[in-house]
């Protein structure tokens, strides 16, 4: 998991999810800044599936408190934390996260797969 950022204490984070296959553009990001000074907020965090441009990076390392966290990242981030974990399954119906049957899947089912007990997708 990325420990290059220290945890946020004593105040309010606000984050910012988009499920984007292309890039997430500029606007994003602005909207995060103004929701962070509207609530006071002493850190936002933008994550996302896919990626920002340099405008967005730009801009995030301006205002000093926004950390972005595109979709290799998290991908790994996920990876680091399913590792580190006895069971990714869900409780009520048992859908993991993990394939333990090959080491040549991937560590996260299909898209399409769904918890039968609940509208998450796993």
């Amino acid at each position: 998991m990325d420990r290059t950022h220290p945890p946020v204490v004593g105040g309010l984070c606000v984050i910012q999810a988009k499920r984007y296959s292309k890039i997430v553009g500029l606007e994003a990001v602005h909207a995060l800044a103004g929701v962070m000074e509207d609530k006071h907020a002493a850190k936002g965090v933008l994550v996302t599936t896919s990626w920002v441009g340099k405008a967005s990076r730009d801009f995030a390392a301006r205002n000093g408190r926004i950390e972005i966290i595109e979709g290799r990242q998290l991908k790994s981030m996920l990876l680091d934390t399913s590792a580190s974990t006895p069971s990714s399954a869900c409780p009520p119906c048992h859908l993991t996260g993990r394939d333990t049957t090959s080491p040549n899947r991937s560590a996260f089912p299909e898209p399409e797969a769904r918890c039968r007990r609940a509208d998450t997708s796993w």
